[in-house]
């Protein structure tokens, strides 16, 4: 959810596996009910539809690795989806994109605007860029049976860290905000695997089965 002009927002909701929100506007609500928080439900429901609701269906993740190729035409580049489109639901396709255009603007400005036989060079830094958006989507996606493809090694295991990571943000801010710097491309995946922060994460998570566990007792009791 994201506010624009004119006192607006924009709502986007993701599903996988054939579990997408409906397209009428009870659906779309009922939808947005049954997510584990409250807080879009609780928004849109006081709010008034400016639109019609918009389908956008994603089939897969696709990768071209130009930069393995020996040849490539002089005088044309390839950067943003069509060297690889990323599942939309993350929103890093655009950051990406912008990284890989800040990379040939490098290029350029080392080489004096001389663009001859730039395009191996700008291909491997491209390819720099795009391997972490690519296994952070690759790896999400990977949480879900449905899912086909390479699958990369140790990815169950980062998922599972990934989970314990995701619950502690409801609890632990810092947590949060070192989550969200990785999915926007600000800071590497690795920094979330800092003992500092695996220890936040590990504790978040004991606060949050105690809390449950007392929740559970309560109504035992009751």
């Amino acid at each position: 959810m994201f506010p624009i002009e004119g006192d607006r927002w924009v709502l986007s909701m993701g599903g996988w596996m054939g579990d997408h929100a409906p397209t009428d506007e009870q659906g779309f609500l009922e939808y947005a009910r049954a997510l584990p928080a409250p807080d879009v439900y609780d928004i849109i429901s006081q709010a008034e539809p400016l639109s019609d609701i918009t389908p956008h269906k994603f089939i897969s993740s696709l990768r071209r690795h130009y930069e393995k190729l020996e040849r490539f035409p002089e005088g044309y580049l390839v950067l943003g989806d069509a060297i690889c489109s990323f599942n939309p639901t993350y929103g890093q396709g655009m950051t990406s994109a912008a990284m890989q255009a800040a990379e040939l603007d490098a290029i350029l400005a080392q080489r004096q605007a001389n663009a001859a036989g730039i395009a191996p060079v700008f291909f491997k830094r491209a390819a720099k860029v795009i391997d972490t958006p690519w296994q952070l989507a690759v790896g999400e996606d990977f949480r879900f049976p449905g899912t086909t493809g390479p699958k990369p090694a140790g990815v169950d295991l980062i998922n599972r860290y990934v989970a314990a990571v995701h619950r502690a943000t409801l609890v632990d801010t810092l947590v949060g905000a070192a989550f969200i710097r990785v999915m926007n491309l600000m800071a590497p995946p690795t920094s979330l695997m800092t003992p500092s922060l695996m220890l936040r994460v590990w504790q978040a998570n004991r606060r949050l089965d105690r809390r449950t566990s007392e929740k559970a007792s309560s109504s035992q009791r009751s």
